[in-house]
């Protein structure tokens, strides 16, 4: 028994080693004045069916997730008063740093149009 454990025990060891080697990726979120956004919910899902993995608030200047290397994966990206941001990315066999950049979303009542006004007291 004791012989049969330790002739499998390097095979045991190699293919723990090889499992699911994760890199790390840092991403950054800035506005159109170059200033970083705060508190924006960034979610990682997981491409062919857009599982969701992981979700971070971001704090600060970036926020990191740890993803297997070489895969591809979905970056969804929500803050208040700015416009969403939903793009694709493959991680490397490096760690990687994605910078974004958002929008602020418009705020222009042009394409509002009036219909009727209702009296504000009625007798």
């Amino acid at each position: 028994m004791k012989r049969r454990f330790w002739a499998s025990f390097p095979a045991m060891m190699l293919s723990f080693c090889s499992f699911a080697q994760n890199v790390a990726v840092k991403i950054t979120l800035k506005n159109e004045k170059n200033e970083s956004v705060q508190n924006a919910t960034v979610q990682v899902l997981r491409v062919p069916d857009s599982t969701l993995l992981q979700v971070k608030i971001l704090k600060g200047n970036e926020v990191g997730f740890s993803l297997e290397n070489n895969s591809p994966y979905y970056l969804r990206i929500t803050s208040v008063g700015f416009n969403d941001i939903f793009t694709g990315f493959r991680t490397g066999s490096r760690d990687t740093l994605i910078s974004l950049r958002s929008q602020v979303r418009s705020k222009d009542l042009a394409g509002v149009t009036v219909i009727s006004r209702k009296p504000l007291v009625t007798l």
